[in-house]
């Protein structure tokens, strides 16, 4: 035995005799359970050496008589001291004492001691000591334990869930958001949290923008002290998705965020989507101020809620959809031309919308209960209420429009039709519905339309003028009599040709500029005039007026023409033309377009530096012709001195009959002042030469002035000496 065992031991009785005392220390030194013997100081003087190992994992041996308290837990010292001072009092009564001792390989174990006095006791004398390893045992009913918390746990969420649920299910949709308010509150004090929350992401159907926030007492809102809103955390959340965050410090997010989340003493944070059939409608989360590792069933916990959530949300928002449509519908019918009638199946009006008091000028409910067939003219009831049994029976077709007349409150008969279906058998009508529209308006319409279409083919068919209707392409499809009488075509003849193919060659570019503008839509109409080829190959001239017709969305359908023949006008103005330009007795120019002429030669001759002169011809003796022969005669001979005039003339100069027998000449160009003398002198000796007038041979002569014209010369100053020049010669 070791120097700490016992040194003596008590006689043994016969029955220890017989068992042997090396049996004694077999069992004692292999016991399990710690065996020891304390003296009244509480020194060791034996320990067990199997159970010492096995509690303490330390040599029986090695342990000091003063060293008994070392092993035992610092927690438990007290309680260990104040068991061994019970016994000191009590002799030879047992007192336990539950108790931890620290195992050297740093486990704790769970230990029941009993001391019992056994002082007086002559083969004792000492403080027994009995310690039983209770570690296993501990274990399994802390493992029990928390089975048991973890159960009540399971029950109490199962029981707020299905209060939430309740709570969702029982009341209206429209307290959605006092629901969720409720459900927070439920999860954050379950969860035992600072914060539970609910982001929403659908503005639609969700109330205060789709935040809900509730906060354990004595927590603030997030972000109150900044005036932040809970979208902050929107971010967060969006950009992470759900997530399970023990401790926020690990996070390494940016300063900004870092800071939020430290100002709203957020240290963990559990956050679960909300999906509703794949779309992402908002989160559920909570908010811890310490650290802490998320229980997987307050996870459960959050999806579940999700779940419910999307349910209650899918919910609210087909209240709100239905809500809007039933406030569309009341909005269409009310805006709608058409009236929505009611007739129970006594023939009464049970229902109208409010276009109906519109249209018969009477309000709707002096209209309800009252027979239909009061407000049918009396020339429409037997058909009326023929096509009524039909509807009843089921054999009108679907959609099928019926016209009839109503009176108003006024007296007057108004055109209305009537689009009937059979209700009788739904529940929510028991009626026959009847879509009833004024057509007043577009019957009026209509026959003003008839007139104007009459009036058009009365026009078109009888217009002294011609008129041609043609698709965009130009091709013709229709033209009228006129037309075909200006152009010597008949109307079957014309028909699928294009207006190119009766336009002369010189006017089709023009024509074609303007009808390409006009079927691109740039121009609505255009004016032009050009030449029509006729059947027998002439071309006469024509004002030809086409402009776009349109349906009535603005697209173009056709073209129509209006053609004028202008041919007789433009002959006369050719005519007009001539005689303002040209002397009406010799052809030669006029003193207005001689003038006209000179003006332009002068600026030419001036940038040209060329010489240009002006010769003044009066002739001689012209006056005894006139008296002696006539004024017939005098004309005959002026004409034939134009013509000899004109033909001692270079291509470039210009003649004019200046007026009476005075004629002028206008010679530009000329390669040296000296030439127009040449020019003279030809013009002298022509005339010079006798005229034959009327079997008699007549002698004048020719009086010529020159002016040649300098730097500064103007066209009177010209004109003004040549004539001085021609009167001196």
């Amino acid at each position: 035995m070791s120097q700490h065992e016992v040194t003596s031991r008590p006689s043994p009785t016969s029955a220890d005799a017989e068992l042997g005392a090396a049996a004694y220390e077999s069992l004692l030194r292999f016991s399990p359970h710690l065996v020891g013997l304390l003296s009244p100081d509480g020194d060791i003087r034996y320990l067990s050496p199997a159970a010492v190992d096995l509690l303490c994992g330390q040599a029986a041996d090695s342990w000091d008589t003063d060293r008994g308290l070392d092993a035992v837990h610092p927690d438990d010292l007290a309680v260990v001291i104040r068991a061994f001072v019970d016994a000191l009092e009590q002799p030879g009564v047992a007192i336990a004492f539950p108790h931890r001792t620290l195992h050297a390989n740093g486990e704790v174990r769970h230990i029941i001691g009993t001391y019992r006095n056994l002082i007086d006791h002559p083969d004792v004398q000492g403080i027994a000591l009995y310690c039983v390893d209770v570690t296993d045992h501990e274990h399994l009913a802390l493992q029990l334990k928390s089975r048991e918390a973890e159960q009540e746990q399971r029950i109490g969420l199962e029981a707020a869930m299905s209060a939430i649920a309740r709570n969702f299910v029982d009341r209206p949709a429209d307290e959605f958001g006092a629901c969720i308010e409720d459900a927070l509150a439920q999860l954050g004090e379950i969860a035992g949290v600072a914060r539970a929350w609910v982001l929403g992401l659908d503005a639609t159907a969700i109330d205060r923008g789709g935040t809900w926030e509730w906060c354990a007492p004595g927590v603030g809102p997030a972000h109150a002290e900044h005036g932040r809103s809970m979208e902050t955390w929107g971010r967060l959340v969006n950009k992470r998705g759900g997530f399970v965050i023990a401790d926020v410090k690990a996070l390494e997010l940016p300063e900004w965020e870092q800071t939020e989340l430290d100002c709203d003493g957020v240290a963990a944070i559990l956050a679960v989507p909300i999906m509703h059939q794949d779309e992402l409608i908002g989160y559920v989360g909570l908010h811890s101020a310490v650290a802490r590792i998320w229980d997987p069933l307050v996870q459960s916990m959050l999806e579940r809620y999700a779940s419910l959530h999307a349910v209650a949300w899918s919910r609210r928002r087909a209240e709100i959809w239905r809500g809007r449509a039933d406030a569309r519908l009341q909005g269409w019918l009310a805006a709608s031309w058409d009236s929505l009638v009611v007739i129970d199946e006594e023939g009464r009006l049970a229902y109208a919308t409010p276009r109906l008091a519109q249209v018969l000028g009477r309000p709707v409910e002096d209209l309800l209960g009252s027979d239909m067939l009061d407000v049918v003219h009396p020339d429409d009831k037997t058909r009326i209420t023929e096509h009524v049994r039909d509807v009843v029976a089921g054999t009108v077709p679907h959609g099928k429009v019926v016209e009839m007349r109503a009176i108003t409150a006024t007296g007057a008969w108004i055109d209305v039709e009537i689009v009937s279906t059979s209700r009788l058998d739904d529940p929510d009508i028991e009626g026959l519905v009847f879509n009833v529209r004024d057509i007043t308006e577009r019957k009026a319409f209509a026959a003003t339309l008839h007139d104007a279409q009459m009036r058009f083919e009365e026009v078109f068919e009888h217009a002294p003028i011609g008129m041609a209707l043609a698709e965009l392409s130009g091709q013709f499809f229709r033209v009228n009599p006129a037309l075909c009488t200006m152009l010597g075509y008949s109307g079957p003849e014309m028909l699928g040709h294009t207006f190119t193919e009766f336009t002369h060659p010189d006017d089709l570019a023009a024509n074609i500029e303007l009808h390409d503008a006009l079927t691109a839509g740039t121009r609505r109409s255009y004016l032009m005039e050009k030449r029509y080829r006729r059947s027998d190959g002439t071309y006469i001239w024509c004002s030809v007026n086409v402009g776009l017709v349109c349906s009535a969305t603005g697209e173009p359908v056709y073209k129509i023409g209006q053609i004028t023949d202008i041919s007789e006008q433009k002959s006369n103005a050719a005519a007009l033309e001539r005689e303002a330009r040209y002397d009406t007795l010799t052809g030669l120019a006029t003193r207005k377009l001689f003038l006209d002429a000179l003006e332009r030669s002068l600026g030419a001759s001036r940038r040209r530096k060329s010489t240009l002169a002006v010769l003044f011809i009066d002739l001689d003796h012209f006056k005894h012709v006139n008296d002696t022969l006539g004024h017939s005669a005098g004309d005959e001979l002026l004409v034939v001195a134009a013509k000899r005039l004109e033909s001692v003339l270079r291509p470039t100069d210009l003649a004019c009959r200046f007026g009476g027998d005075e004629f002028v000449v206008l010679c530009p160009d000329l390669q040296a002042p000296e030439d127009v003398a040449f020019v003279a002198e030809r013009v002298r000796a022509i005339i010079e030469q006798p005229f034959r007038i009327r079997d008699t041979d007549l002698f004048v002569g020719a009086s010529i002035g020159i002016a040649i014209a300098d730097d500064g010369a103007d066209s009177t100053a010209l004109l003004s000496q040549a004539d001085s020049a021609a009167y001196r010669a």
